[in-house]
């Protein structure tokens, strides 16, 4: 039962990760077009490719890992 916890922690890290990085990407995209000189130019987030991208992998699986061995220490304490 540890580990089906831990592994539910860690994807729900994936899950509130990928969320941040999307929000903080948007906010960022929003602030550099403000900032623009050129009114005319136009940024784009595209999250399926950044998803796919090597950095968008070492953040998912980073993100499980801190999250799964949360959990595990955490209830693994508590038995």
């Amino acid at each position: 039962m540890i580990y089906v916890k831990s592994t539910v922690a860690g994807l729900l890290a994936v899950m509130l990760t990928y969320l941040l990085v999307i929000v903080i990407g948007i906010s960022l995209l929003i602030a550099a077009n403000v900032m623009s000189k050129e009114q005319d130019s136009v940024i784009g987030f595209d999250v399926v490719a950044f998803g796919r991208s090597l950095l968008g992998m070492a953040i998912v699986v980073l993100a499980f890992i801190a999250g799964f061995f949360w959990e595990y220490l955490r209830v693994s304490r508590a038995a």
